[in-house]
């Protein structure tokens, strides 16, 4: 697994010409919104790695299996929305635009195929952060702004809606992700632990002022 993975991280790296700006241990991330009762609502994360390009910030997740979703599926069901989220926080705190986002595998095939992928970015060319099919549904052209704005928007609406205790558990698509829904849970129970002003479940926490 490991030799999968440094022939697949040197790869990358001579390709894109990236570097590593923060890891989990600096990569703390946050977002936050007022509710309707104009109180502060803060989510806070760790990226695993942060990655810049020329171009702006690339976000990568390190995974121990395999997924069974896909990037597509990010942006057209609103499932595994943590990755966006990172890359919106990893945009709020470093000031520069951001790129995509990747789940990297530490497996045997270790693939890099599931994320969220600038067309412009894909191929073999020198400067180019992914070498993905045509048909990899990660894959997004047009207005990157668009796709980030829309998605930002959603992760908004579901914090309020599970701060506010509105959280029915049910799976957007196949097997619900474990970890996201974890973390969606532990908040869908903050007003049963309201004395609990701050709470963590795996890497998330939601915030109350």
């Amino acid at each position: 697994i490991l030799s999968k993975f440094l022939e697949k991280e040197l790869e990358y790296r001579r390709r894109s010409g990236v570097r590593c700006v923060a890891t989990e241990e600096e990569a703390r991330l946050s977002l936050s919104w007022e509710d309707a009762k104009s109180r502060r609502l803060e989510v806070v994360g760790k990226a695993d790695r942060i990655d810049e390009h020329p171009e702006g910030l690339f976000v990568l997740d390190y995974k121990t299996g395999g997924q069974a979703f896909k990037g597509g599926d990010i942006r057209e069901r609103g499932y595994h929305l943590q990755l966006p989220f990172y890359a919106l926080a990893a945009r709020a705190r470093f000031g520069k635009p951001v790129l995509g986002v990747q789940l990297v595998e530490l497996t045997r095939e270790a693939r890099r195929s599931v994320g969220l992928f600038p067309k412009r970015l894909n191929g073999k060319d020198d400067g180019m952060l992914t070498q993905l099919g045509k048909t990899n549904s990660g894959l997004f052209d047009g207005d990157p702004d668009a796709l980030w704005s829309a998605l930002d928007e959603r992760i908004r609406q579901v914090t309020l809606e599970y701060a506010d205790g509105r959280f029915e558990a049910r799976p957007v698509m196949g097997p619900i992700n474990l970890e996201w829904a974890l973390y969606l849970a532990g908040l869908a129970g903050a007003e049963a632990l309201a004395q609990q002003r701050r709470r963590e479940v795996r890497q998330f926490t939601i915030r109350r002022e």
